[in-house]
């Protein structure tokens, strides 16, 4: 059973009405999903919302109303999708799925301090919310829904080591069945059952009593061990109990995380989920198959279990972080596992993975969350290719999802000169620091478009500063880098449409060398010619064309051109070969 919508109203700091809800998060055919964004603006309480909607015993709090104010009823709602045909005859399901999506809707409301949730079932044949249903709804719904795993950002050892170790003895316990001797005390235990039914003792106290119930009640009958009978599965968990311990190879004693730093204590949830995620890969693979050592990878596609976790960057190192995040990726595609993670971190984001899906998170004026969903699928063919390159070259180039403001540059050089210009600003009182925008380096021109597709959908404001590029090159040949002159700016004007005044450039007069009429040093590279050039300058000369584009960019101002595509056409170069064949011909004559 998987989770493919998640609907949130008047939950802590998302608003929403009855009509429509504050935040929706689109699950289908997602298996991880990463919020994004700055401190305090709702991305632990998108976790925290699942939780309470798929957990049967959650109280709700004042502090879980939105605004603390009772009157905001609290809304969840989940769609849960059936994968197979056991998930379509689930009791939580029968009744109540669209039997052409495999969809069923549930949801939970609370409108007082310390109340449970009420719970509703959406009839598809009245297309109304029914109150209960889901065949006892709590305990039903709860086994139907995936299972929530917390791995919280401050996490005691115990705490993560109780989670691993339920996740192991579940999986574990799951393939119990599988063993020879399991059927053997099966049988035996039923044996013993019947035995203990059959026993003489047995017999004389259930004559007793039931000649005492015919006293009073002569149609009845007393029977001891009448009922039925408990699985044997099930029971034997509680024979066995999952302790991990670990242990220094070479004193062999027992080490205590709890005396370990939390990177260590972190490495260790790494370690184990990195592991898990290859068991858990082999253990679904059926028993012949194991039995028969084949490799193929085999993926778990039916998911029962959300891990939601706080920050899994936090305490690690880099190289380790990079690990973590694929190791989330892996975990997420070959296991039960669905994983929805908050983050500050811009090296676990990466939108050219399957599956995939970011929620960047901010904060309206009235302090209520805005979410703002963008899928894997936003990047097609060679567009995806470029975008995983430049991840994998460059995995900070995703730094721009956490921004409020983003200036998007062609590559190296033009992004040491124009973080460069804003750190000499901040430090001469020109710009305030909590005003700078982010610096992305994009490349190449080519990239930008990309960029700027990416933070249209995520409603991040930007400015562009790019090259005009000669219209064509020395073959006569129209320049690519020249057409995409017009590929920027309609993103542009895309951006503006929905939300006026969000995208702007500034364009270099073919490029930034002959923009300001230097030529780099060889000897040096073009980075760092251009961070002495930008310590040449005074800062407070707006004729300079990279002061000029910053000035515009900080000032919303439209002093410098509008850099409009008129603007644009009346500097198409002449084309070089039509030039030499006017030439010849002027020769010739």
């Amino acid at each position: 059973m998987k989770l493919v919508k998640l609907l949130i109203t008047n939950f802590r700091s998302i608003a929403g009405t009855q009509e429509k809800a504050g935040v929706e998060i689109d699950l289908e055919n997602i298996n991880i999903v990463f919020l994004v964004g700055q401190n305090n603006v709702g991305k632990s309480n998108v976790l925290k919302a699942y939780e309470y909607f798929v957990s049967s015993s959650m109280e709700s709090t004042e502090c879980d109303f939105y605004k603390k104010d009772v009157r905001n009823k609290i809304i969840i709602e989940g769609w849960i999708k059936a994968e197979n045909e056991e998930d379509s005859n689930h009791q939580a399901m029968l009744k109540s799925m669209n039997p052409e999506t495999k969809i069923a809707r549930f949801k939970k409301e609370w409108d007082k301090i310390g109340q449970k949730g009420n719970k509703y079932t959406y009839d598809i044949e009245t297309n109304q919310w029914v109150a209960g249903g889901a065949g006892g709804f709590d305990t039903i719904l709860q086994n139907a829904c995936p299972d929530p795993v917390w791995l919280k950002g401050l996490d005691s050892v115990q705490i993560i080591f109780e989670n691993v170790q339920k996740m192991v003895k579940e999986k574990v316990m799951s393939r119990i069945e599988e063993l020879p001797r399991f059927k053997t005390i099966s049988d035996e235990l039923d044996k013993l059952r019947q035995d203990i039914i059959d026993d003489e003792y047995t017999k004389k106290i259930e004559s007793k009593l039931t000649k005492l119930m015919e006293e009073t009640f002569s149609q009845l009958k007393v029977t001891l061990f009448g009922g039925e009978k408990k699985e044997f599965s099930k029971e034997v968990s509680n024979f066995i109990n999952a302790d991990i311990n670990i242990t220094n190879k070479d004193s062999d004693f027992d080490i205590d995380m709890n005396n370990n730093g939390h990177g260590i204590r972190r490495q260790f949830l790494f370690n184990t989920l990195r592991g898990l995620s290859d068991v858990f890969s082999e253990l679904s693979k059926t028993k012949k198959l194991r039995d028969n050592d084949i490799i193929d990878e085999l993926k778990s596609k039916n998911k029962t279990k959300m891990l939601l976790i706080e920050e899994p960057e936090l305490f690690l190192h880099p190289q380790s972080v990079r690990m973590f995040a694929d190791t989330l990726y892996k975990l997420a595609d070959n296991s039960e596992f669905q994983i929805m993670a908050a983050t500050h971190s811009p090296i676990v984001v990466d939108l050219s993975r399957e599956h995939t899906t970011i929620l960047r998170c901010t904060s309206s004026n009235e302090m209520s969350s805005i979410i703002h969903q963008v899928k894997y699928n936003l990047f097609e063919g060679e567009e995806k290719e470029r975008m995983k390159m430049l991840n994998s070259f460059n995995p900070y180039v995703c730094e721009a999802f956490f921004s409020d403001n983003v200036v998007l540059v062609e590559g190296d050089t033009e992004s040491v000169v124009y973080r460069e210009i804003l750190n000499i600003m901040v430090e001469t009182g020109v710009l305030d620091i909590k005003n700078v925008p982010l610096v992305v380096n994009c490349g190449s021109k080519m990239n930008i478009p990309s960029f700027q597709k990416v933070l249209r959908h995520f409603n991040i404001k930007y400015f562009v500063i790019h090259d005009l590029d000669d219209t064509y090159d020395k073959n006569g040949d129209l320049n690519a880098a020249w057409t995409l002159n017009e590929k920027i700016f309609n993103e542009i004007e895309a951006f503006n449409t929905i939300n006026p005044g969000s995208a702007r450039r500034y364009v270099m007069e073919r490029n930034f060398e002959s923009a300001h009429k230097y030529s780099y040093k060889a000897s040096l590279g073009k980075p760092l010619s251009a961070y002495r050039l930008v310590h040449s300058w005074d800062i407070s000369n707006t004729t300079i064309p990279a002061i000029q584009a910053i000035k515009m960019c900080i000032d919303d101002s439209s002093e410098y051109g509008t850099f409009d595509m008129d603007w644009v056409y009346k500097r198409v170069t002449p084309n070089p070969e039509a030039a030499m064949a006017e030439e010849s011909s002027t020769i010739e004559k």
